[in-house]
């Protein structure tokens, strides 16, 4: 199992719930995993491993192409207020 930590400029966080009996299931995924030599799986490794096999095998399903890349995130706005100069950007004279 490769277990793949993608660069931090590509994700986005998704949080969702999940039932509890899963967790257990991902930490005996994990713990089995990491008994692997050179492994060290987190949780949260194994998540992504299982949510991208379960996607693959949906897409196969439906007859869904993946998409060979994906739409990029959306760049954060900034915020003008901060970009100003202080003073306000008047001269007083």
């Amino acid at each position: 199992m490769s277990v793949p930590r993608p660069k931090s400029d590509t994700v986005q966080l998704a949080a969702f719930r999940v039932p509890r009996s899963w967790i257990g299931r991902l930490d005996a995924l994990s713990s089995a995993v990491y008994a692997q030599p050179g492994m060290a799986p987190s949780r949260a490794d194994v998540a992504r491993v299982a949510l991208g096999r379960g996607i693959e095998t949906l897409e196969a399903q439906y007859g869904i192409e993946p998409s060979i890349a994906p739409d990029p995130l959306p760049k954060p706005k900034t915020d003008r207020r901060k970009e100003r100069p202080s003073g306000g950007g008047k001269s007083s004279g």
